[in-house]
């Protein structure tokens, strides 16, 4: 999921993408949509926050990364096949789903935000890739980021920089 802000209209808007598509065909409709929205930061959570940098990479806007999937193209493969998820909606994972996601763009303005305590995606695999992101580690916590109040000021202090770096009129 990812919250995609925008000035223009003082609104955070909740965009879902489907992680069984190919990460192309995501990619093209949420940047599609950034645009409509005049999007000036993209936050996402786990695979959200593989698709925030790869937005924010490809659109030139500052991006939060909440717990992020550093590596889809393997971490999915153990989702390959029918199952439940956790709103009990049947869903089917193929390998060419997995193999259409590539590296963790490691390029942009970049926020990291992890919990410690996350069980499903090490916070330490951050560390797998080279990049010049800010990483902030909290204590605890768990997968679905249990830290978001105590982030904002992170978040708030990211977007002005981003704002004093490229100039945006915010």
């Amino acid at each position: 999921t990812h919250c995609i802000s925008s000035a223009a209209s003082d609104v955070y808007k909740r965009q879902d993408y489907d992680f069984t598509a190919s990460a192309e065909s995501q990619l093209e409709r949420l940047s599609e949509y950034a645009i409509n929205e005049k999007a000036d930061l993209i936050v996402g959570s786990s695979l959200g926050g593989w698709y925030a940098a790869a937005l924010g990479e490809s659109l030139g806007v500052p991006f939060v990364m909440m717990n992020p999937c550093v590596d889809p193209k393997e971490y999915l493969r153990k989702y390959i096949g029918d199952h439940i998820d956790y709103h009990n909606n049947e869903f089917t994972m193929t390998a060419e789903s997995c193999d259409s996601y590539g590296p963790l763009s490691t390029k942009g303005f970049g926020l990291v935000l992890v919990d410690k305590g996350d069980d499903v995606i090490p916070y330490t695999a951050i560390d797998s890739v080279e990049h010049d992101f800010t990483v902030k580690e909290f204590e605890g916590g768990d997968h679905r980021f249990a830290h978001t109040k105590e982030a904002l000021k992170d978040i708030a202090r990211h977007y002005v920089k981003a704002e004093l770096c490229y100039g945006f009129n915010m």
